[in-house]
């Protein structure tokens, strides 16, 4: 047997007892999942060409030439599965391409299926887009079951990704109808019977028309995913309860619909998606309760559907369309910043090269390989480094449009097209150039031993193997591992030589008979003991062993005792450094295959070391026996509450459970980092004065422990507020979501700058602070602000009240708008310039007493307006009183100021909500809402208009026509031919892009007399 040793960068040994890494990470030589696992991060261990790549084989499956393969292969249990355009699946063999079986499932008249089907024990799972879910035998395609859920609408597709974990499966619905009430459903995987308290639908958010290829990605007892209506929504998978919801538009006006899955890093608790106005999201993911928390957004293209992989800090993420030029983009995960990006080629008669799919990451060596396809009538595969540099592009014969992803397994790619081709590439062989020793000289004495490297050259050399020649046995002999054993004085040449190309490297060996060199001659013994796969013991003796000799010297010895033993070692594990042991007696758990294997303890102690890296004393008891993988069930630390001074520090021990779990890695995370930080190991520093929650996470099931650290100021300092030494400039504030406040600070201590003040915020869901004190609303509550300086002696603080939008002057319902007649006294507005396009509209309907400006003398025009703000102006302006008086919505609740008003509105047929039961009140009302409710609007003013086949006419006038949804078009029509609105000059409608107010004011101002 080969045993080479090349020391490789040990950057994290995820799994102590020497077994596979589980979260996140799938097992090797599968891909049963969308992005491979619950996480979608697009991680695998498995080897991928590396240097270029060849068609091992193809096969052809049903299409239309507009559809054919478009979700991502799943390779699990020797097979590649695939659907084609019209529901049927294939089974292929992954290494042959020879077809298995095929089964006829359903299709809608529509014939495209996009949802990735899921695998587990043998088990296919798998949903078609006319509401079918299936299960099916993974070996002969038989079908255990068919549920034909009831959709919204005969138009409703299941659309995303399949996602199995835990007994369950979770799929999402879409309707072209952006009204439409979807849902994502929940079925018992072993009967297709409802997985949620007898219901298949779980609640939703405001999704509008549902939810187009965003898979959930689930954490723990969560699941995440995104909608069309830019929201993103975090459910109880078990209960199938709404846990929290965001609107990506409260954030970022240019948001558009969702059609990314979410990905999770479990290092660093943080989500990540896309969406289709080319931006990269991300938010912190509270894993205890659900919340999440946004940290940026970064604007890296015109477009993206595309699910961010990530790893070791980075993310990948491509943009464009076959209509819309894109690439992929490298960005730091914790900024967002753009580290570089790669722009495929290829630009074909009828379409330009984009990045649509969702890359694959390959992590080799501990070097990460990033591979994706573009998409245009001249696609290309890709394989780039790290860096952003091209390793290798190859065109697959009659390739053309993709938008999967490729699956990686076993040292293959796999992915389909339009056009219905299943390709599997596999890598081209690397040939050995050289090879060199980690010592061309070596000394040791007589009974000693020493090992020597071999080095091949390149690093990725297809055959890596060499064999060891020693020309003097009498001096010093070498076995197959390179090491070599000092027998008597003299010299010995030893040499490696690569089996691919016969190339060599030797050592001059001179042994001495005692004193020196580079071993001893010191003869120790230890026990070892090797257990079955049953804990019967087949191996029980003692070992001589040298000084320096590890636990793996020690199973080599007892081999050339008992040579059944027959160790099998893969020296190039990627995190196991020196080496892991995948087989003894024949009984193998090949890494990444197997959730079990071998596994060694030291005196009753399992080792954080490999085997190879562990030296033996003499005396220690060495046991080797087949252990299962032990999962983490949680985790406690040894304080729930501390407090420390500035500048103090106070150590966090974590107690995982089981105290024999595999797994035991922590990331250590401070909530707070102005007031503490904590270091990988649990030790907490004071920063300032303040508190902050440091949480301890497994890396194994994401089990949390909390500690509350309080930070007092030091001896001697004060910790009170205005007069001792700083002081704001506001105790008390009040801002709205989204909008933002200075705090200014003033320093009446000597010896204190500016640069020395720190700011924090004790509830950074409710308003953050950056480093100059400027103050964000970000939801609705109560956060404390704190200035602070950096020795914590002096600290000053303010109680920031965040609340929801409201509009300017909240409506009375018995006033009644002033008519054009009656005067009217001049108002004018420092941000209305002569010559403003909008400025006598606002004029006239604030002089009208529709409405106010704000309290600094300003209007703030292209400011967005939110649905329930819009709501207001309209039903002011239409002089409406009358309502139901009963809870129409279920974000509308008795007290908003905006109840009374949506319920007005609700009355008279001016609003209908999103269709499921949500409202959106503080939502930025878009630019096809706003016409849709002025359409209804005219309908009771002047009689229903009617639509005549002039309406496509009158929109195509306008480049993003196809933009505008199905609902709004024939209002859209409607108010544009009556002159109430109009376009841009660019030749863009804009249709879901946020209204201002001075648009929403002029269009309103053209229904009055």
């Amino acid at each position: 047997m080969s045993k080479k040793r090349i020391l490789l960068l040990f950057f994290a040994l995820l799994f102590v007892c020497l077994l596979i890494p589980v979260a996140g990470w799938a097992a090797g030589g599968t891909w049963p999942q969308f992005q491979n696992d619950l996480y979608n991060d697009g991680l695998t261990t498995d080897s991928a060409p590396l240097s270029s790549a060849s068609v091992a084989w193809q096969q052809q499956v049903g299409n239309t030439s507009m559809a054919g393969i478009n979700h991502t292969p799943l390779v699990a249990g020797g097979s590649v599965f695939a659907m084609d355009a019209f529901g049927k699946l294939w089974s292929f063999d992954m290494k042959t391409g020879t077809e298995k079986w095929s089964t006829q499932l359903s299709c809608s008249i529509k014939q495209f299926q996009l949802s990735t089907p899921a695998y587990d024990s043998g088990k296919l799972y798998a949903a078609t887009n006319d509401g079918h879910v299936y299960a099916l035998d993974a070996g002969s395609g038989s079908i255990l079951w068919d549920i034909p859920l009831q959709l919204a609408s005969k138009y409703s597709q299941l659309n995303t990704p399949v996602k199995y974990v835990d007994g369950k499966i979770y799929i999402g619905a879409w309707n072209p109808d952006s009204a439409s009430n979807e849902f994502y459903y929940c079925l018992d995987a072993v009967t297709g019977a409802p997985g949620i308290g007898g219901q298949y639908q779980m609640q939703n958010s405001a999704c509008g028309g549902g939810y187009y290829w965003t898979g959930a990605c689930i954490v723990g007892k969560y699941m995440i995913f995104g909608s069309e209506r830019s929201t993103l929504t975090c459910l109880d998978k078990d209960t199938g309860a709404l846990i929290s919801s965001v609107s990506l538009k409260v954030y970022s006006s240019g948001a558009k619909e969702i059609r990314s899955s979410v990905s999770y890093d479990s290092t660093t608790g943080m989500v990540f998606l896309t969406d289709q106005g080319g931006n990269c999201w991300s938010f912190k993911f509270d894993s205890d309760s659900g919340n999440l928390i946004y940290l940026w957004n970064k604007t890296i293209d015109k477009t993206s559907t595309s699910t961010p992989a990530v790893y070791d800090g980075k993310l990948y993420v491509g943009s464009g369309t076959y209509a819309s030029r894109g690439g992929l983009y490298c960005l730091d995960e914790q900024t967002g910043s753009e580290l570089w990006n790669f722009m495929p080629t290829g630009d074909g008669e009828v379409s330009v090269p984009g990045v649509q799919a969702s890359p694959a990451i390959a992590v080799q060596n501990g070097t990460p390989y990033i591979y994706f396809a573009s998409i245009c009538e001249n696609s290309l595969v890709y394989c780039l480094d790290q860096n952003g540099n091209q390793v290798w592009q190859f065109a697959v014969p009659n390739y053309t449009y993709t938008t999967t992803s490729i699956a990686v397994a076993d040292g293959w790619l796999y992915l389909g097209n339009d056009y219905g081709w299943l390709y599997a590439l596999k890598g081209t062989a690397v040939p050995v150039t050289g090879v060199s020793l980690n010592k061309t000289t070596d000394t040791i004495t007589v009974g000693a031993t020493d090992t020597l490297i071999a080095n091949i050259a390149p690093v990725n050399a297809t055959n890596q193997s060499v064999t060891w020649v020693s020309d003097n046995t009498a001096a010093a002999a070498v076995d197959q591992s390179g090491k070599v054993t000092a027998v008597a004085q003299g010299t010995a040449n030893v040499t490696a030589t690569t089996a691919d190309g016969g190339y060599t490297a030797t050592c001059v060996v001179t042994v001495t008979g005692g004193g020196g060199g580079g071993g001893s001659s010191t003869t120790s013994k230890v026990n070892l003991v090797i257990k079955d796969k049953n804990g019967s013991t087949r191996f029980n003796n003692n070992i001589s062993v040298q000084a320096g000799d590890t636990v793996m010297d020690v199973l080599f010895a007892a081999a050339e005792k008992d040579s059944a033993i027959d160790p099998q070692v893969e020296w190039e594990n990627a995190y196991i450094m020196g080496g892991y042991v995948w087989s003894i007696y024949g009984v193998e758990s090949p890494w990444g295959k197997m959730s079990e294997g071998w596994v060694f303890q030291v005196n009753g102690v399992m080792s954080n070391k490999g085997a190879a890296k562990y030296i033996v004393s003499d005396g220690d008891n060495i046991l080797w026996e087949w252990s299962a993988m032990e999962p983490v069930t949680g985790i406690t630390l040894d304080k729930t509450s501390s407090t420390v001074n500035v500048g103090g520090t106070v150590q966090l021990n974590a107690n995982i459970k089981p105290a024999n779990a595999s797994n035991r890695s922590i990331n250590w995370t401070s909530d707070n980092t102005a007031v503490a930080t904590v270091d990988s190991d649990g030790k907490v520093t004071g920063v300032s004065a303040g508190s902050a929650k440091i949480t301890a996470a497994t890396a194994d099931g994401g089990y949390k422990a909390t500690c509350v650290v309080t930070v007092q100021a030091a001896a001697g300092g004060s910790a009170s507020t205005t007069g001792s030494g700083i002081s704001l400039n506001k105790t008390t504030d009040t801002i709205k979501i989204g909008a933002t406040d200075q705090l200014t600070v003033t320093i009446s201590a000597t010896g204190v700058s500016d640069q020395d003040i720190k700011w924090a915020s004790d509830n950074t869901t409710v308003a953050t602070v950056d480093s100059k004190g400027m103050v964000t609303g970000v939801s609705v509550g109560t956060a404390k602000i704190t200035a602070a300086t950096a020795d914590g002696r002096y600290t000053a603080t303010c109680v920031v009240t965040v609340q929801s939008v409201e509009p300017a002057q909240q409506v009375q319902q018995t006033v009644q708008p002033q008519s054009q007649t009656q005067s009217q006294s001049a108002v004018a507005f420092e941000d209305l310039q002569a010559g403003y396009w909008a400025r006598e509209a606002i004029e006239y309907m604030v002089a009208g007493g529709y409405l106010k400006g704000y309290e600094d003398g300003t209007f703030r025009p292209d400011q967005p307006i939110t649905r329930a703000e819009f709501t207001a102006l309209t039903v002011k302006v239409m002089g409406l009183q009358e309502a139901d008086g009963r809870d129409i919505f279920k974000d509308v609740h008795s007290g908003d100021w905006y109840y009374d008003i949506v319920n007005i509105a609700f009355t008279h047929d001016l609003v209908s909500g999103y269709g499921d039961g949500m409202f959106g009140p503080n939502e930025p009302v878009t630019r096809e809402q706003v016409v849709s409710m002025i359409s209804r609007v005219l309908a009771q003013k002047e009689g229903q208009q009617k639509e005549t086949a002039v309406k496509d006419e009158i929109l195509q006038q306008f480049n993003d026509a196809g933009e505008i949804s199905d609902w709004a078009r024939p209002a859209v029509a409607i108010v544009i031919n009556k002159g109430i609105v109009n376009g841009y000059e660019d030749g863009t409608f804009r249709p879901n892009s946020p209204a201002t107010r001075a648009e929403c004011v002029v269009m309103l101002r053209k229904l009055l007399p």
